[in-house]
């Protein structure tokens, strides 16, 4: 039998473990399908005009051992915006929102706990992060020019990432590509069709890496110290304004195909969010 689990993760990247006999979850609900449809009367039918995803609130009761504990657990979430981690079955999917509500009385004289009702108010809906790395180049061997300045690259040096995004939603994503390269782009390929794309004019240094990142609220596209995340620069006023730019990936498989100039094996990967309504 596979036991739930629930966790929290604040603004700081620190984790409250839901099933700790001290402060625990009970009785989750709201994790179910609700959609705010637009329908359009006729006659005596309606026609669905548009079908969306309603917002979630994920109500439960969280039992404190104590004031302490209670204490501690509402010092956690100042942090805001959390993540609500919950694994139904084998894999951690996730859901952003803030506590909006916690009620709180006296500890309970049968139980001896500190009861609380929650409200746990999503921006997203329910989403399972998934990563890969390019797994090949387009191109063998390829041929290196050497100039008078005593420079080297390789043009076109094409790496490619296969994409299996398992919902029924296009994922937003997020790709990083390594330095050293100069004027990368990116696009995505359905069946050798290309549906979206994007591209740099710039040079990112070894030991820098570019991330486009294409999710809702979060859209940028910059220059970040690989080992330490430290911003170094905004470039999206050098990227190619007659491009998407912010790329998406279908439902089924896909490919990212990711370009650029530089003298080694372009180095890339892609994190996308697959998004479900219910999980």
């Amino acid at each position: 039998m596979t036991v739930r689990k629930f966790k929290l993760i604040n603004a700081n990247g620190a984790e409250w473990d839901l099933m700790r006999k001290d402060a625990f979850l009970y009785q989750p609900d709201g994790l179910g399908i609700s959609q705010n449809n637009e329908y359009m009367r006729i006659g005596n039918t309606y026609e669905l005009i548009q079908r969306l995803s309603a917002q979630k609130a994920v109500s439960f009761s969280m039992v404190f051992r104590n004031y302490a504990v209670y204490r501690q657990f509402a010092d956690f979430i100042i942090y805001q915006p959390l993540k609500l981690a919950y694994m139904p079955m084998n894999e951690w999917v996730y859901c952003d929102g803030e506590i909006t509500d916690m009620s709180k009385s006296e500890i309970d004289y049968q139980t001896n706990r500190l009861i609380c009702n929650t409200t746990f108010t999503a921006t997203s809906l329910w989403y399972i992060p998934r990563q890969a790395r390019r797994t090949a180049d387009d191109v063998e061997n390829p041929k290196k020019y050497t100039y008078q300045y005593d420079y080297q690259y390789a043009d076109a040096i094409n790496g490619y990432i296969n994409v299996t995004n398992n919902s029924n939603e296009d994922a937003q994503g997020t790709i990083t590509i390594f330095g050293e390269i100069t004027n990368p782009s990116w696009y995505v390929s359905v069946n050798n069709n290309v549906i979206e794309s994007g591209s740099v004019t710039a040079s990112i240094p070894v030991g820098n890496k570019l991330v486009i990142n294409s999710k809702d609220g979060q859209l940028e596209v910059a220059e970040y110290v690989a080992a330490t995340d430290e911003f170094v620069r905004n470039l999206y006023q050098a990227t190619d304004f007659n491009r998407e730019t912010f790329v998406h990936f279908p439902p089924g498989n896909s490919v990212l195909f990711v370009s650029g100039e530089t003298d080694t094996q372009i180095d890339a990967w892609v994190q996308i969010d697959e998004v479900h309504d219910t999980v």
